[in-house]
């Protein structure tokens, strides 16, 4: 172990530059005696400077950084969602009525798989679906609607056959669908740290014994 820090030492950047220092300082103060018998000290001192003033390794803190840049991040797409959700309660008169409610049910599903910041965390995948579900998908699908007059958004037929509103609702349909799976990992993920805790238990108590006193001899 001792060696492994000190070879890391030797490789870091704060040896590097107190060493390029230190011996910048023997080259000058050697051959032209600019500080007598004090050159040693001199070389030091510069190393010691130069070390002091280099940055350090970067450890292990930088994941504890990007964690709670994930965690402000979440906590930012709550609010944004929330946002989002007053906007689109307010135009409600405005959307086709299982659009709406499709509208809710996707919200109801990332309100839930923003409760388990700490699950999410951990899938860069799932994260990224989710932010741009509530800062791109969900806004501009909803936006896309509100832009066309209403007799048109109701019954003009589209590309895909659809009418607008009809289309509207499919897209939510179709967010809520991914975001379902997303829910499932996390769900999936939850009853793994279960039954891994449950193998544990089994584990420790099964070779540990029976607790002493739980069986009584009776006459």
């Amino acid at each position: 172990m001792a060696g492994n820090a000190l070879t890391r030492y030797l490789a870091s950047t704060k040896n590097i530059v107190g060493s390029v220092l230190g011996l910048g300082a023997a080259a000058v103060t050697v051959p032209t005696d600019l500080a007598g018998d004090w050159w040693p000290a001199a070389v030091v001192g510069l190393y010691a400077v130069g070390a002091a003033v280099a940055p350090g390794a970067r450890r292990r803190g930088g994941l504890a950084t990007g964690t709670q840049a994930t965690q402000a991040l979440i906590v930012d797409l709550r609010t944004e969602l929330q946002r989002l959700v007053d906007q689109t309660d307010k135009s409600s008169n405005r959307l086709p009525e299982e659009g709406y409610l499709a509208f809710h049910r996707v919200v109801a599903v990332l309100r839930d798989i923003l409760q388990r910041a700490e699950q999410l965390a951990t899938s860069p995948d799932d994260l990224h679906v989710v932010q741009r579900t509530v800062r791109d998908y969900l806004p501009t699908s909803l936006q896309a609607y509100l832009n066309l007059p209403g007799s048109y958004a109701r019954d003009a037929p589209g590309a895909e056959g659809r009418t607008p509103a009809q289309e509207l609702t499919h897209q939510m349909q179709v967010l809520e669908q991914r975001l379902g799976s997303v829910q499932s990992a996390i769900y999936a993920g939850d009853a793994q740290t279960l039954t891994d805790q449950g193998r544990f238990l089994e584990e420790k108590f099964h070779h540990d014994g029976p607790t002493p006193g739980s069986h009584i001899d009776r006459p």
